[in-house]
């Protein structure tokens, strides 16, 4: 084998979910190269020494040379092969160290391998020669699999779509044949379906002369090797949810609503069993796995739902997180290939100094040439430390209500006490190399060195009026994060190539006079719009009372309706009382100091495939020369209220920005 140093590699996407086509109909840019390498710095000395030890670990395992083609050792050391869970796992930790290249081919060689003759599955474990790993496999009668790895793998090629933009996993026939067979024939022939999988039978399509190591391991219903006396596992329903979801978005993408949809409500299902069926509600906790003689059972510290799980339950998911938690206080028995994953797990549910504590432990472990190691420790400290992460998109909402919400770039600061500051440069994403840099939890600045322009959202800590945006003081949007129920304050930009831009805290008592930096549109008497969004995206007014309709209005865009509804300044050059109105979602009311009329508003939104009518109730408050705040719409969730629209009256009042 020979060794070689890889330089980055990101791709390019240009297109959005509209403009997706079937793969005979579209051409694109595949990737760019750039020479460089992905870097961290931080205060804490013990941190940098992580980084310095995975990144170089982790390359240390990556080859180009060899018949495979680009790839990375992902199992046991030395052996010299990749299998089919560890590259699931490895691959986030793999694109930031520039391996996105090497990924896409190992997941291809997965996705090709896929058999009938195998009863769907592909080969366990791959070896650099581009043969099945004798080890595991004789022939396609016997050999080892464990049933989650379908679904892992299919989840995994969403997640680097998302991450490279690379169209092939968007429209290659062998990846798409992967996806299919999965979700389909797959989970048919195992009975793994939720129709079937409470009566499965834990031994199947063992041929006659499979009665050597393999007749027992020819389809593992789960992740947990050393027991072999269970038909079914919470990690192998939890992978499946997963693996449909990643399906439905990627025919999202292709334009294909009809399948889209279908596999979305078949997550739903799948996610509804876990929360019922496998619910344990009598002692407050998940099933882990169904005996042979089909009873539910519990094990202790089991990691499927903090890992994988997309429970929106998350007085559940919680409970599945302590439990998981406290199976980390004996982390001498533990085994490395679990512990890899745990500084990920715990910056997810925002443990930042436990997931310090893990990281640190994870380095300096006997078993830490293990390879899921280093590239999990990576993984973590790119989106877990430093919170980098591509938000989720195409939604399901978006076929359902023929919106679109683009995909955002996310930043959360986990630093502790022991960090007080860190940067990480020269990250890939999609066609972009970025660098983050935190200071603390209440500081964050991004610069996009090279590529198209990001949409970023910048997270901190606790509930603010206000953010200060390269020192100007900007609305701060509310929200709630799902894993722990944190409330937070959310900035958000565009930041152009080249560009850098800072988000800090800064806590504002009352109204300072600085303008918004939301955009507003001052719409003149009798041409009032609900929202400023452009034609294509308009609501329009269908009812307004006379009174409002000969007055002038301003109105900013809706933005996204997972978010809520944008509040915003402007100024009025003399005294005027000014009403807004009210989208009635949520259970919101503005602030006291706003009172409430006898008028009505109704508008709709026309760009909707199945229009309906909303009402907005008018609100007024009298303001005196100056600014004038207009409060957000946080009522909602996931579908939030639209920005209010505001209307002033006064005599001979000017408004500006």
């Amino acid at each position: 084998m020979c060794k070689k140093v890889v330089c980055l590699v990101s791709f390019v996407l240009v297109l959005t979910a509209s403009q997706v086509g079937p793969a005979q109909d579209r051409t694109v840019e595949s990737f760019v190269n750039t020479s460089n390498e992905i870097t961290f710095n931080s205060s804490d000395n013990e941190l940098n020494d992580v980084f310095k030890w995975a990144k170089k670990q982790a390359l240390a395992y990556a080859f180009d040379d060899d018949a495979v083609g680009p790839w990375y050792e992902a199992a046991l050391p030395f052996r010299e092969g990749f299998c089919m869970r560890d590259v699931a796992h490895q691959a986030m930790g793999a694109h930031f160290l520039g391996l996105a290249t090497h990924t896409k081919n190992m997941l291809y060689k997965f996705a090709e391998n896929i058999s009938d003759s195998r009863d769907w599955c592909s080969l366990w474990e791959i070896t650099r020669h581009g043969t099945p790993a004798l080890p595991d496999y004789l022939n396609d009668d016997e050999f080892w699999y464990n049933l989650p790895a379908n679904f892992d793998i299919l989840d995994c090629c969403f997640r680097m779509y998302e991450l490279t933009g690379d169209m092939a996993y968007l429209t290659d026939p062998v990846f798409l044949n992967f996806y299919k067979r999965t979700v389909y024939d797959y989970v048919e022939r195992w009975d793994i379906g939720i129709d079937k999988v409470m009566h499965r039978t834990r031994l199947m399509h063992n041929s006659p002369n499979n009665n050597r190591k393999f007749r027992t391991t020819r389809g593992f219903p789960g992740y947990r090797e050393g027991d072999r006396g269970y038909t079914a596992s919470l990690d192998l329903l939890v992978t499946q949810q997963a693996a449909f979801e990643a399906y439905a978005r990627f025919q999202q993408l292709r334009l294909n609503d009809e399948e889209a949809l279908k596999f979305y409500a078949k997550a739903e299902e799948v996610e509804n069993f876990i929360n019922t069926i496998w619910w344990d509600d009598d002692n407050q906790q998940y099933y882990t796995h169904l005996t042979e003689n089909h009873e539910l059972a519990s094990r202790e510290g089991d990691r499927a739902i903090p890992y994988w799980g997309r429970v929106e339950d998350k007085s559940k998911v919680r409970v599945a997180f302590k439990e998981y938690m406290e199976s980390l206080t004996d982390l001498a028995s533990s085994k490395i290939e679990a512990l890899s994953h745990s500084p990920e797990i715990l910056y997810k549910y925002e443990e930042p100094e436990l997931a310090r504590k893990m990281l640190l432990f994870v380095s300096k472990s006997e078993r830490r040439e293990y390879p899921e190691a280093s590239f999990c420790s990576i993984g973590a400290m790119v989106s877990g430390l430093m919170g980098i992460e591509m938000e989720t998109f195409p939604s399901k909402e978006s076929i359902e209500t023929g919106g679109y919400k683009g995909q955002t770039l996310a930043t959360k600061s986990r630093l502790t006490d022991k960090t007080k500051w860190a940067e990480m440069n020269h990250v890939p994403i999609k066609g972009n190399d970025i660098s983050v840099r935190h200071e603390g939890t209440t500081k964050t600045t991004l610069t996009n060195h090279s590529g198209p322009r990001i949409v970023w959202k910048a997270y901190f800590p606790g509930t603010h009026k206000t953010l200060l945006m390269n020192g100007q003081p900007v609305n701060a949007r509310r929200g709630v994060l799902l894993a722990n129920g944190e409330k937070v304050s959310i900035g958000r930009t565009y930041v152009a190539p080249t560009e850098t831009v800072t988000f800090e805290i800064q806590e504002l008592s009352g109204v300072t006079g600085e303008p918004s930096q939301v955009q507003i549109t001052i719409q003149p008497a009798g041409k009032t719009r609900r929202t400023s969004d452009p034609e294509r995206r308009e609501n329009a007014i269908s009812k307004l009372p006379d009174e409002l309709n000969a007055l002038k209005s301003v109105a900013v865009p809706r933005d996204s309706y997972h978010e809520p509804g944008t509040g915003f300044k402007f100024r009025i050059s003399a005294p005027a009382v000014v009403y807004i109105s009210v989208h009635q979602r949520g259970g919101y009311t503005p602030p006291a100091s706003w009172k409430k009329t006898d008028m009505e508003l109704t508008w709709f939104p026309k760009w909707h495939k199945r229009p309906e009518e909303f009402t907005d109730v008018i609100y007024m408050k009298k303001f005196d020369a100056g600014v004038v705040e207009i409060p957000a719409h946080d009522g909602g969730g996931p579908g939030y209220g639209l920005p209010h629209l505001a209307f002033v009256k006064g005599a001979n009042v000017k408004i500006s920005e």
